[in-house]
């Protein structure tokens, strides 16, 4: 029976680490590169928690009451988790709205976490050692263990996928997750004093109380009260896509999404709406068909039904959940707009949408203004443009907005601007720049694109009937005068910066340092070198640091094998870490909904560590491995990144969200594998600290996710790109596995 601790401990972590996630991903935007921060930070605080008891819990005379007091302090401090996760900036002094800097979100998400990862850590460390003493000394227990919780893992995931989010509030969950615990420990620790039981009887009394007699879902509503702070949040929902908030303050609503706030009502941005419609629109002779990619009610579809040649407007969100939102709180410009029979709502993601239609247009609008993830990252790559083009009729355009400055154009705005025009560049013949506090962007393959001028686009205005208060002949030669647009690409030729795709989101990551500028900038300097790194500077610190690591296990030989084990734990955990980013990173970019995948995803390479680990569980009990196996797991693992890259560079636009789901899962075979062999091997080489190698190997397996999640988030995927990242996680196990080779060979001589 004690198999179900280890599942129950294993669901309650992944439940709380997915929950907390969510809630911090609101506070912090929804930036999908700080799900790295977060993930880090969670196993940062798990290996504080595992080192910590490791050390001290074999001097416990009684294992059964030490587990036991871990997993109540556990189940009891995910409520308070997910309450920091929520209201951690009014906490904070931050006021809601106000965005953070990378350094605000590694620190308040490390505070967030601190409770609920810390004591879970401990649990795994506690467990081996209490299934250890059950046992009477097995080297393999620290495998089943691990084996075990990962299934539980895979088992919340899905529970956190298919019942928590989208039926559940958090606090509601919380509440239930604490009740399984606490009952858990009632019904399988019969044997506990009963002062413990009836601690835990009491605990388990109230918490029945709590859902039973009260209300959970109040203090999930005075939470999100206390979020929000000033505002009065009418509507509070999680979608697929992400989280969406409606708020109202003197008449005025705004529709945040995943903390960004988009469309306003009644009395949106009018002087944008009618220089986004009519500059793109007055270049073409007579628009009929329109795609218009978020953010467009509100008044840049009441600007498009201007044109009376107009025939259809196919209108696609980010998230289709905002068409309900805008259904529910409708202003009375929404109703004309969404009421009129030419506009078409497409209730898909804007960019498969617009990838899978047959429809083509004679102007395709993006409304998202600054791609500030990776969601709206996609919509300004060279490949989501090429996807444009092929939808443009003959003399068709696109039109986008970028962070602009009629004054000073700065390093970071330069090269914002710089990775989009490039990508623009690569597929456009002609483009127009209008600068401004926004950079409009007027791409299509006609020359008239550039050709007209203000007074062109006066008299079209004219002879189309369009009445404008703001477009008045005047105000059009100041706006699209040459003299400003020349100064514009003067200073993008200064700047520099990598074409913005896919696979490499240079956008993004200059959007951050653009950002970081302003909200942290004591980290600005630091973003601008790493900015400056390349493949190469990457794999010589790599490589260096893995003979580094050679030459140290070459001098003590005695115990280079176990130096080398615990370094290809820590480098698996690496491994892990990463390949578990890049795939959520580029199910991201293709998908749009990893906010409510990242359980699933996560659960499902979970699942293949927990097959890995059961099947040699199951050898271990039956025959004796060497060292060499291990060697030849850490080829199998450095070959798997190897056919990886190779699949990447063959092509990944048409991976459909299946074949992801069994990529995740075949990541995790070989790591799986892995951990208990690398226990056995450690606890048999080293009889006298067998208690101890739970910990230290599951410790450098947390400090090498670590250290993945950090470097992943913020320098590997935004800098170099997700197939470069992959060939800089390919010579870390590469260096890992000649260090295994050598520490072997070292032992033998």
């Amino acid at each position: 029976m004690e198999y179900i601790l280890f599942i129950v401990i294993g669901s309650t972590g992944i439940i709380a680490q997915v929950l907390c996630a969510r809630e911090l991903l609101v506070n912090f935007y929804g930036n999908e590169l700080t799900i790295g921060i977060i993930l880090a930070n969670w196993i940062l605080l798990e290996s504080v928690g595992v080192l910590t008891t490791s050390r001290a819990a074999p001097k416990v005379n009684s294992k059964t009451a030490l587990l036991v007091s871990l997993q109540l302090l556990s189940a009891l401090s995910l409520p308070l988790s997910l309450y920091f996760a929520r209201t951690c900036k009014v906490v904070m002094g931050i006021p809601s709205g106000e965005a953070v800097g990378v350094v605000s979100v590694f620190f308040i998400s490390l505070l967030a976490l601190a409770p609920m990862s810390i004591t879970h850590g401990a649990l795994f460390s506690a467990a081996c050692l209490w299934f250890k003493n059950r046992r009477k000394s097995a080297a393999d227990s620290a495998g089943i263990v691990y084996a075990w919780e990962t299934g539980g893992t895979l088992l919340g995931g899905i529970i956190a996928s298919s019942l928590i989010i989208p039926r559940m509030n958090v606090f509601s969950a919380a509440v239930a997750i604490t009740l399984v615990n606490l009952g858990l420990c009632f019904w399988l620790f019969r044997t506990l004093s009963w002062v413990l039981r009836g601690i835990i009887a009491a605990l388990f009394a109230g918490t029945v109380a709590l859902m039973v007699l009260g209300n959970p879902g109040y203090l999930n509503q005075e939470s999100i009260l206390l979020q929000w702070q000033h505002l009065d949040v009418i509507s509070y929902r999680n979608t697929v896509y992400g989280n969406i908030v409606v708020t109202e303050c003197d008449a005025q609503r705004t529709i945040f999404t995943n903390g960004v706030p988009g469309i306003v009502l009644p009395y949106p941005d009018k002087a944008f709406s009618e220089e986004f419609v009519h500059f793109p629109l007055l270049v073409h002779n007579a628009p009929q068909d329109i795609c218009a990619l978020s953010g467009a009610a509100g008044g840049i579809l009441t600007e498009l039904l201007k044109y009376k040649s107009l025939k259809r407007i196919d209108y696609a969100e980010l998230d289709p959940v905002i068409f309900q939102v805008l259904e529910e709180f409708p202003s009375e410009m929404t109703k004309a707009e969404l009421a009129d029979k030419r506009v078409r709502l497409i209730p898909r993601d804007a960019r498969l949408f617009l990838q899978t239609t047959p429809l083509t247009y004679d102007a395709v609008l993006l409304g998202v203004n600054k791609p500030h993830d990776l969601s709206t990252n996609r919509l300004f790559t060279q490949e989501f443009f090429t996807v444009v083009s092929r939808h443009l009729k003959s003399g068709g355009v696109l039109a986008l907005t970028l962070p602009g400055s009629t004054t000073y154009l700065s390093r970071e705005l330069l090269a914002l601007n710089l990775s989009v025009y490039r990508a623009l560049r690569a597929v456009f013949g002609y483009i127009r720049i209008i600068p401004g506090d926004y950079t409009m962007y007027i791409a299509g393959h006609d020359p008239q694109v550039i050709s007209l001028d203000a007074r062109t686009h006066f008299l079209r205005l004219n002879e189309r009937e369009i009445k404008s208060d703001l477009l008045t002949e005047q105000y059009l030669e100041y706006r699209l005068q040459r003299g400003r647009e020349k100064w514009f690409v003067e200073a993008l030729n200064t700047a520099s910066a990598r074409t913005n795709r896919d696979l490499s989101p240079a956008a993004l990551f200059n959007y951050l340092v653009f950002w970081n500028k302003e909200f942290s900038p004591s980290v600005a300097g630091a973003f601008a070198a790493i900015g400056r790194l390349r493949l190469g500077g990457a794999l010589l610190i790599v490589i260096l640091l893995g003979l580094m690591a050679a030459i140290g296990n070459k001098a003590v030989r005695a115990r280079g094998r176990q130096r080398a084990i615990v370094v290809a734990i820590g480098t698996s955990g690496f491994y892990g870490m990463m390949i578990s980013l890049v795939l959520m990173f580029l199910y991201q970019t293709l998908f749009g909904y990893v906010y409510y995948r990242l359980g699933l995803c996560i659960s499902l390479f979970m699942a293949g560590i927990c097959l890995g680990s059961m099947v040699m569980n199951f050898v271990l009990e039956r025959r004796r491995l060497s060292y060499k196996a291990l060697i030849l797991v850490e080829a199998g693992i450095a070959g798997s990144v190897g056919v990886l890259i190779l699949a990447f560079t063959l092509g990944y636009a048409g991976i459909s969200a299946p074949v992801f789901a069994v990529l995740f899962f075949l990541s995790g075979i070989l790591p799986g594998l892995e951990f208990p062999l690398a226990g056995f091997l450690y606890s048999r080489d080293q009889p006298e600290n067998s208690e101890r190698s739970a910990g230290v190997l599951y410790g450098a397996d947390l400090l090498g996710g670590w250290l993945a999640g950090l470097l992943g988030s913020i320098v590997l995927v935004p800098v170099l790109g997700l197939l470069e990242t992959l060939i800089v996680v390919l010579a870390v196990k590469a260096m890992s596995l000649l260090n295994c080779a050598l520490a072997n060979r070292n032992s033998r001589n």
